[in-house]
């Protein structure tokens, strides 16, 4: 035997030897590997969240007595049929971990249980957080994909923390208050344009919330958001790549939101995002992005977020940073990033220890931020970061593949130096 995750094809040529082909970075190569035989028969692990939705049925229709007619030479099989249930089906498909913390930002678990019907009709997630300052969060998420226009329904409960710099001591943050957060949401998504490289998508949501705070804020208690966006991606990818060979993708959204008592505080916030990325030579790549978000509000609502996204969908209206700055608000706000990457194809498989590296990546990274703090006013620039990193693709117990990623930060703003560690798995646990 020959062990190998990239053979898509074999020809034995004697007991010792075969003629394979693999696919790598490269494309497809043509080797010719030695061979070891040995006896061993089939073996497929059943995990006990694992069953098979149509035992009982193939069960009975084996066990169906053959009707043949005297007069007819063929082989008649009554066959117990039956519809196609999807809830009655349901199964575990995985959990999605993801850990994010830094020196100046906020630290988030979270775990993502992932369940549907094996032909993706119906799914759902289940949610669990917790962060900095005690904050913790629960949630449940439906999708509907079994019609042309996909939808939703989300519910959510945080704990969430009101923080702001501390003036005796500019490092750390002090909680002003701490209270419950509860979301629902409804919405749909709607592919406009499907091809194999360019996709056009179309989505609304209505999300209200209703938090319960003690101090006075702009932000009421109660409120529900109508996020619209429309989104336009081109992706070109080679196999077992780490990145995409070529991407590109545009995102526009409106956030328009309104406030409890008597529903008149109406106000929008409208965002942009434009990203694009690019295979310079053997896995170098280089990608840039431009996101620009701003309000037609009389009072300034936009505002830098210092970790994940706090909305429960992404959107460009949220613009993100990395390093500490001063907590303000802003009539409009701009980022311009630019990222290069290289990719290391040096691998460490172990046979004992749990983890193993498949590949890796070094990057260096460029933020500019932009800031108005006056209404119709053009941003002027605020501060930006310089940072570096290298990023893991790891393998657990030999079967579950996630990222870990580590970058340092340096900001204009302030001489101390800064770090975030990312490890995040998508689907594959």
């Amino acid at each position: 035997a020959h062990k190998s995750d990239t053979i898509i094809d074999a020809r034995i040529i004697d007991e010792a030897s075969a003629l394979v082909t693999e696919i790598t970075n490269k494309g497809y190569e043509y080797k010719l590997v030695a061979l070891d035989p040995y006896k061993e028969s089939p073996f497929e692990y059943t995990y006990f969240t694992e069953r098979e939705p149509h035992a009982e049925i193939l069960s009975q229709s084996i066990n169906t007595p053959i009707d043949t007619p005297a007069d007819d030479n063929r082989t008649n099989f009554k066959l117990n049929e039956k519809a196609y249930s999807s809830f009655s089906h349901w199964q575990f498909n995985g959990i999605d971990p993801y850990i994010f913390f830094g020196v100046d930002t906020p630290a988030v678990a979270q775990l993502n249980f992932r369940f549907s019907d094996p032909l993706q009709n119906h799914s759902l997630n289940m949610l669990l957080s917790s962060g900095s300052y005690n904050e913790y969060a629960a949630g449940l998420h439906y999708i509907n994909s079994k019609y042309v226009v996909n939808w939703d329904l989300l519910t959510l409960f945080q704990k969430t923390s009101a923080v702001a710099s501390n003036p005796n001591n500019p490092d750390d943050y002090e909680i002003l208050d701490r209270y419950d957060d509860w979301l629902g949401a409804l919405g749909f998504e709607y592919l406009i344009y499907n091809r194999t490289q360019w996709q056009v998508g179309l989505s609304s949501h209505f999300v209200y919330q209703n938090e319960n705070p003690t101090l006075a804020s702009i932000d009421a208690d109660k409120k529900y958001t109508v996020l619209t966006q429309i989104n336009v991606a081109h992706l070109v990818s080679t196999p077992i790549a780490y990145n995409p060979y070529k991407s590109l993708n545009l995102d526009l959204a409106n956030e328009y939101i309104r406030s409890a008592p008597g529903w008149s505080d109406q106000r929008n916030i409208y965002g942009g995002e434009i990203t694009a990325s690019y295979d310079l030579f053997r896995e170098t790549y280089l990608s840039a992005s431009y996101q620009a978000a701003y309000t037609d509000s009389p009072f300034a609502i936009v505002y830098f977020d210092n970790g994940p996204d706090d909305f429960p969908y992404p959107t460009p209206t949220q613009v993100s940073r990395n390093t500490k700055y001063i907590d303000q608000d802003y009539f409009e706000v701009r980022k311009v990033s630019t990222e290069l990457k290289q990719a290391i194809n040096l691998s460490f498989y172990t046979t004992k220890f749990p983890l193993s590296l498949r590949r890796m990546a070094i990057f260096a990274q460029y933020n500019e931020y932009y800031g108005a703090t006056v209404r119709r006013e053009d941003p002027g620039t605020l501060f930006h970061e310089a940072g570096g990193g290298i990023e893991m693709e790891l393998l657990l117990l030999n079967k579950f593949p996630f990222r870990a990623r580590w970058v340092g930060y340096k900001s204009s703003y302030s001489d101390d130096a800064s770090s975030i560690v990312v490890l995040g798995a998508n689907q594959t646990f």
